[in-house]
């Protein structure tokens, strides 16, 4: 995927590269896709006008990435009628916690 001063270009690209390109998110953030989702490789070539083009040049570096994602959200929408919502879902984690008065030398020796 190649983003362009005028537009967007994707070769081989799975809808789900394109939907975590969109939303900024990971693969296992996105739940609830067929497949195809997975699978499927789509080529994408999304030209904006120059107009458009022309004043997102004018943005900062972060409020053009912002823009450039909020077009390619609204193609997917369009192009795929994706729809999705967000959801907080609790996962197992762990805790790491460093231990007091452990020197390195004792590492791996039974006390």
């Amino acid at each position: 995927m190649l983003s362009r001063p005028d537009g967007f270009t994707a070769t081989g690209g799975t809808l789900q590269a394109l939907i975590q390109n969109a939303y900024e998110v990971q693969s296992f953030q996105i739940a609830g896709a067929p497949n195809w989702v997975t699978s499927d490789k789509y080529d994408i070539e999304a030209k904006m006008e120059g107009t458009v083009a022309e004043e997102l040049q004018k943005l900062s570096p972060d409020q053009r990435r912002i823009e450039t994602r909020r077009m390619l959200q609204a193609l997917l929408a369009d192009r795929f009628k994706l729809k999705l919502h967000l959801q907080t879902k609790e996962l197992p984690a762990y805790s790491l916690i460093v231990c007091e008065g452990r020197s390195q030398t004792s590492r791996g020796k039974a006390r």
